[in-house]
């Protein structure tokens, strides 16, 4: 019996130690947190804050990226009304004090799913956010937009086809002179139905579809690709694929597959010492077909 005391006395303490007794200090991700007063919550070396804003609006962040400065950037849903939602941005620094709070509004509503960090120049940083927007007499579509350090938008587009669209993911892909390609993954129902088919996005440094594809395009370029190696070679075979990083080396991979062959992937050779590594890779694979 004392040692169930102790326990519990040790426990009582503690939580009066970490946990304030006065003040709104329960956060839920899935709450409207940012409707809360702003105080710091937890102290030592980790916090939490709770924020309030002067406009009236309701949110809801729903994603988070930490930023080069060792800040936070966190995007969501703000409510006009019961059945309006749009774009927020918010920025905090790693002491949770608040840079900067952006509203954006696309249609007649929005959802955001996924934001990341991205450099523009030299001493610039910006985000690019990836979700799903309403149009008046229209399915829903793909959105994706940038906006730069401060909030601004550099630029902004809308993906889709015959049925709903959605984005629940993006990744960019850094290039050369701070230019990216991006990849983005979501939902689409142009040919199922219902949103169960994936939808994948690649765009260019200003937002314009590269490629695109679903499961179903997917798989019938892959069919089409393994009957075109029918012409060249048998199963079994070794098929090198050359091919930078994106979704043609992912058809070209799943076509050597239904052909029943096995895929030789390789890079191009970019600078001379690289291309006899690259014969040697070649020679030793034994191909049959390229």
């Amino acid at each position: 019996m004392k040692k169930v005391v102790i326990i519990l006395l040790m426990i009582m303490l503690i939580a009066v130690t970490y946990f304030p007794v006065s003040g709104n200090y329960c956060i839920n991700t899935r709450e409207n947190i940012l409707n809360y007063n702003e105080s710091t919550i937890v102290t030592g070396p980790y916090w939490a804050k709770v924020y309030s804003t002067t406009d009236s609006y309701s949110k809801s962040p729903s994603c988070i990226d930490k930023t080069h400065d060792e800040g936070y950037i966190i995007a969501g849903s703000f409510w006009l009304n019961s059945d309006s939602s749009h774009v927020f941005i918010m920025k905090i620094d790693d002491n949770g004090e608040t840079s900067f709070l952006r509203y954006y509004e696309f249609g007649e509503w929005e959802f955001i799913y996924s934001i990341k960090e991205v450099r523009l120049s030299s001493n610039e940083y910006g985000y690019v956010l990836a979700g799903v927007t309403h149009f008046e007499e229209k399915e829903t579509e793909v959105l994706v937009f940038l906006v730069n350090e401060n909030g601004d938008i550099e630029w902004s587009h809308t993906y889709g086809g015959l049925g709903s669209d959605i984005a629940t993911s993006i990744i960019p892909i850094p290039l050369n002179n701070y230019e990216y390609n991006y990849i983005v993954a979501g939902n689409c129902d142009e040919y199922s139905g219902s949103q169960n088919d994936v939808l994948i996005l690649k765009l260019d440094n200003n937002g314009d579809i590269i490629s695109q594809l679903n499961y179903r395009m997917m798989q019938k370029k892959a069919q089409f690709i393994a009957g075109c190696m029918d012409d060249v070679c048998s199963s079994r075979s070794r098929i090198l694929l050359l091919f930078p990083q994106g979704l043609e080396f992912i058809s070209a991979f799943l076509g050597t597959l239904y052909h029943g062959s096995i895929a030789v992937p390789v890079h191009l050779p970019s600078e001379s010492r690289n291309v006899e590594r690259f014969l040697s890779i070649v020679s030793d694979a034994d191909v049959s077909a390229v």
